[in-house]
């Protein structure tokens, strides 16, 4: 019976050849850069707003302490990725990876706009929420890590894994300082800009699938 049976089930299928390896290398990589990147961003920007800034709904909501308003908005978007990571990696082995991954990257792009808006408005809620939304889709790693898997021998698997792992460490360096670099711009200027960055990212996924 168990002969019968291993002989009846049907081979497991190997991927579709990579059109463009090396740009869906390049585009993973860049995403997992801009999902730690997306977590250290605010620091240099929240902390002169709500430390020594102007007295508005933005920093004074409900009457809450700004230092206690700050810690907030700066926790919800890892709390975000800690949420999204628990089911968009499932999504993506049901959906498949390339539409779960294209679906993430165009929300956190919409998410770095809300942002942007919601800090040229001082609107708080809207900030804390686009905050927590953008978490929850930067939470594609795990897809981007089994993207990877699911392309070995195409994609050198070692030397991959050994540039995403940089890529996420990097990113640590390049938020804040891209805060930093683009705030005298305007307080939501990074978070366009962070926008932006993601555009390339999905060209790079297309053309390399």
């Amino acid at each position: 019976m168990s002969a019968v049976l291993s002989s009846s089930a049907p081979p497991s299928a190997s991927p579709a050849p990579l059109r463009h390896p090396h740009l869906l290398l390049w585009a993973v990589c860049a995403l997992a850069l801009m999902s730690t990147a997306g977590v250290a961003l605010p620091y240099p920007i929240l902390a002169p707003i709500f430390v020594g800034g102007p007295v508005d709904d933005f920093t004074h909501f409900l009457g809450l302490r700004p230092e206690l308003l700050m810690g907030l908005a700066l926790a919800v978007n890892p709390a975000g990725i800690l949420v999204g990571s628990l089911f968009v990696g499932p999504m993506s082995d049901r959906y498949g990876r390339r539409r779960v991954l294209g679906i993430t990257i165009t929300a956190t792009l919409v998410g770095y706009g809300l942002s942007a808006f919601a800090l040229a408005s001082r609107d708080y809620p809207l900030f804390v929420l686009s905050r927590f939304a953008t978490g929850l889709t930067e939470g594609n790693v795990a897809v981007v890590r089994a993207l990877l898997a699911d392309w070995h021998p195409q994609l050198e698997r070692t030397r991959s894994f050994a540039w995403l792992n940089a890529s996420l460490y990097i990113g640590w360096l390049v938020g804040p300082l891209l805060g930093g670099l683009t705030l005298p711009w305007g307080e939501a200027v990074p978070f366009i800009v962070a926008a932006v960055v993601l555009v390339p990212c999905l060209v790079l996924l297309g053309l390399g699938l």
